[in-house]
């Protein structure tokens, strides 16, 4: 499985194996996916991911393709701050009735296609008096257009002068009078 970011879409490829006659492409955030397709059940599919309708039984597992081609192109994908895990699973047809391959679906993990298009920061309250403390935040925009992120756990805060104010993960504590 082949995935190429484009902005708030990724497009995954594959080949098909013998006798598959068709595939199943599942995806999840933040995890592995937990469900295998049902055996005899035609799911519904959407590459704009996300859709309600196309839940496969678990929790933000999502089917964005069924069918013969042999790639799908999935949009309405968040920023890189979230990976996604895929599920490719192969499945032969017999009249109406469908058989999915569950023992050995191919996985795959990524980060999401959208990048840092703008950064907030912010420290509040602005004035600390010595021993007092100040919450750092950091609001994030990506090109996917997921809309503005908190990234102020993960964010790397550094202190200008480390003698008069420091960072632990994004509270400010002020040691001394100064500028920072």
């Amino acid at each position: 499985t082949t995935a190429t970011n484009t902005a708030g879409s990724l497009t995954f490829s594959w080949n098909v194996a013998t006798p598959g006659d068709g595939s199943l492409v599942v995806m999840k955030p933040g995890g592995n996916i937990q469900h295998n397709p049902v055996n005899g059940i035609h799911y519904t599919a959407n590459p704009v991911f996300g859709d309600a309708n196309t839940l496969l039984d678990g929790a933000n597992e999502f089917v964005v393709y069924s069918g013969t081609n042999t790639s799908v192109t999935v949009s309405n994908l968040a920023g890189n701050n979230i990976n996604y895990t895929v599920a490719l699973y192969e499945y032969s047809t017999n009249g109406s009735s469908i058989a999915y391959n569950t023992a050995s679906p191919v996985t795959n993990s990524f980060a999401g296609p959208g990048v840092i298009t703008g950064v907030v920061a912010s420290i509040a309250p602005t004035n600390i008096p010595v021993g007092g403390a100040a919450l750092g935040t950091l609001l994030a925009t990506f090109s996917s257009g997921s809309g503005t992120v908190d990234e102020s756990a993960v964010a790397n805060w550094t202190s200008s002068d480390p003698s008069i104010a420091y960072f632990v993960g994004n509270v400010l504590t002020a040691k001394t009078t100064g500028t920072v």
